[in-house]
Order: C-alpha cells, then sequence, then structure tokens
C-alpha cells in the first residue's frame, strides 16, 4: 500500500509538470550600430540563460534601389539563426515625391540558446546599399519548457497617404493564442512613441525602455502571451507620407517534462 501510494504522488507530480503553462519572460535587447555600406552589421547581446528564444530584427536600407539587398546569415557566437518565412521585401517608396523608402526588413530567431553571456551576432548581406542594422530580444522560458517558431503574419506595407499628419502602421495575426509574439517595423521616417497596447517594448542595456533604434528609428516590440482572436501591431509615424514596412512572427511555448528517475523507497 505504501508503494502504491508514493507511486500515485510522483505520478501526481508528473502529471502536473506535463499540463503546466509554459511562461516567456522579457530579457536584455538591443540595437546595433548603422554599419552603412558595409556587408555585415553586429549587435552585442547579453544572453541570460542558455535554452534562452533570442529573436533578431534584421534592416537594410538603400536611397536609390528598392530591392539591393540579398540576406545571407544572421550568427550568433557560432550559432546560426533563422529567418522566419515571410519576408519584408521589397522596400516601399513614399507617395510625397521624395527619394526615400522603408528599407528592408527580417525577423531571424534562435529557439535556445547555445551559450549565455555576452557574445556579438552578426548579419550578413549581398547588394549596394547605403545603411545596415541589427537588433536583438532576449527571452528566458519557465523550467522545462521550450520555444518553436509557429506562424508568421503576411508582410503588410503602406507608401504613405501623402499629408503632413501623423499615420499609422498597422500588422496582425491570428491562430496564436498564447504564443509569444514580436513585431518588427520600419519606416522612412521616424516611430513615434511606444507600441498600441496590449504590445510592449524591450528594455535596452542601459535600463532605457523604449521600441525605437537609434538613427534608423525603426523599432520592435512583443507581446509575451498573446490572446485569442486576431492580434495588431500599431505603430504611429511622425508624419503620415512616410511609407513603412511591418513584419510578425509568433512562438508557441511547450513544456518537455522530465519523468520521475525513481519510483520511492523501498517498501520493507
Amino acid at each position: 500500500m505504501k508503494r502504491l501510494i508514493i507511486i500515485g504522488l510522483l505520478l501526481s507530480c508528473y502529471a502536473q509538470s506535463l499540463w503546466a503553462a509554459c511562461t516567456a519572460t522579457a530579457n536584455n535587447a538591443f540595437y546595433g550600430s548603422v554599419g552603412g555600406s558595409s556587408n555585415t552589421a553586429t549587435v552585442s547581446t547579453n544572453i541570460k540563460s542558455v535554452g534562452d528564444l533570442i529573436v533578431f530584427s534584421a534592416f537594410c536600407y538603400s536611397q536609390t534601389n528598392l530591392t539591393p539587398c540579398t540576406p545571407v546569415s544572421v550568427v550568433m557566437n557560432g550559432q546560426a539563426a533563422t529567418r522566419t518565412t515571410v519576408a519584408g521585401s521589397p522596400a516601399v517608396q513614399e507617395t510625397n515625391g521624395e527619394n526615400g523608402n522603408n528599407g528592408q526588413l527580417w525577423i531571424y530567431y534562435i529557439e535556445s540558446a547555445a551559450t549565455a553571456g555576452s557574445q556579438t551576432a552578426t548579419f550578413a548581406v549581398n547588394g549596394a546599399h547605403d545603411d545596415i542594422q541589427l537588433a536583438y530580444m532576449d527571452f528566458s522560458l519557465s523550467p522545462g519548457c521550450k520555444a518553436t517558431h509557429h506562424v508568421d503574419a503576411l508582410f503588410t506595407s503602406s507608401p504613405g497617404q501623402n499629408s503632413g499628419a501623423p499615420g499609422t502602421t498597422s500588422n496582425s495575426i491570428s491562430g496564436v493564442m498564447g504564443d509569444l509574439l514580436v513585431n518588427f517595423t520600419t519606416t522612412s521616417g521616424h516611430i513615434d512613441g511606444v507600441i498600441a497596447s496590449p504590445w510592449s517594448c524591450p528594455r535596452y542595456v542601459g535600463g532605457t525602455e523604449t521600441c525605437e533604434f537609434v538613427n534608423t528609428v525603426n523599432a520592435q516590440g512583443y507581446l509575451l502571451n498573446a490572446p485569442s482572436g486576431t492580434t495588431t501591431a500599431s505603430w504611429t509615424t511622425n508624419q503620415a507620407y512616410v511609407s513603412w514596412g511591418s513584419l510578425t512572427t509568433s512562438f508557441s511555448l511547450s513544456s518537455l517534462p522530465n519523468p520521475p528517475t525513481a519510483l520511492g523507497a523501498t517498501v520493507r
């Protein structure tokens, strides 16, 4: 009888572990400097834990050519990242007659970081361009859980509305309840303020909570637990006529419970 009780308790604990909801926590995030015409851009990462989900926002811009860049790779400390299935290219030209566009954008990810601590991530491209930049966000998962890339929203873009008033970007994703979502948006002008609720901005190195990148003023945001239905990522731009492009991707969180290693003490 004692043995049966012990086995029952262990199986109960195992079942609770199996069905426990997985959660994610946002850690460090940062953007690298603008690389100009170089075919590589880097960002210094500080990964909290082995097994973290790392998401990269990669950007390439040419003033005169709307499709100049071919993405090659994002590699962090020798670990290659995977590019999402939806790409944010070609770039979109402004409507107000200026020679400006939102550039090209991509999202890459590493589902499980192999190394913790400070390391360098490098984004490589082919093709002539004027600017290139890479940013990252680091997410830790609750014990015994993993992140798996789920689905990508369709790329959305706009050349603007040809007026001087602020405009709004929009990118929607459905069927991802409970997923961790990441959005990356680029414009030919500036992203102003914070991404609309329920999204959050990453807290960059130095403690500043902002979605914007210095110089390019592109932006990234995240949502740790997507609600049911359709979730939309919206930003305000500094002027309506600026062009913009937006990508959203999702990651499902699932448990990987470890089975019991022992079935209790011997009953004499």
